[in-house]
């Protein structure tokens, strides 16, 4: 019997996200990336405002994580390092 293995590659960003005010939006927007299929890690930084996040770039597109940012109210730039 032979075993399949999918490898999976992992695309990661990092978003510079405006209007994060208080504990309660860091949580929002966590759980609102996190919903997203495809997505697998979530990192958001309340004191640095910025979003990173490992995807499987075949599932979902930037364009549908911006989407997803802005739908909880807030505004969005890719991180600029």
């Amino acid at each position: 019997m032979h075993s399949l293995h999918l490898v999976i590659k992992m695309k990661e960003i990092d978003f510079k996200v405006y209007g994060m005010i208080c504990p309660s939006c860091k949580i929002l927007l966590t759980k609102t990336l996190k919903g997203i299929e495809g997505v697998k890690k979530v990192s958001v930084s309340l004191k640095d405002s910025k979003a990173h996040i490992s995807y499987d770039e075949k599932t979902v597109c930037q364009r549908r994580l911006i989407h997803a940012i802005e739908s909880e109210s807030f505004e969005v730039d890719k991180w600029k390092k």
